[in-house]
C-alpha cells in the first residue's frame, strides 16, 4: 500500500506541492506467494486521513491479509 500524487507538468515548480489540481491516490497490490502482482487497486482520495483510506482497506483488503507500508 502506498499513496502518492498525480498532475501534470507544472511550469516553474519544483518539488512536492498539494495544490487543488493534483490528485491524491492510493494504491493496494496484492501478491501471489511467489511474490508477483495478482492485483492492483489504486483509488482518488480527498486527503491522505485515516477517515480517507478506509474505504480502501475495507473493500480490498482482506481481515487476514498483511499490508506493507513505507512508513
Amino acid at each position: 500500500m502506498d499513496e502518492f500524487i498525480v498532475s501534470g507538468k507544472e511550469s516553474e515548480r519544483h518539488g512536492r506541492s498539494y495544490e487543488k489540481k493534483k490528485k491524491k491516490v492510493v494504491c493496494v497490490v496484492g501478491l501471489t506467494d511467489e511474490g508477483k502482482v495478482k492485483r492492483f487497486y489504486l483509488m482518488k482520495v480527498i486527503d491522505f486521513s485515516a477517515k480517507s483510506l478506509r474505504p480502501i482497506f475495507e473493500w480490498h483488503i482482506s481481515n487476514e491479509g498483511n499490508v506493507t507500508t513505507d512508513e
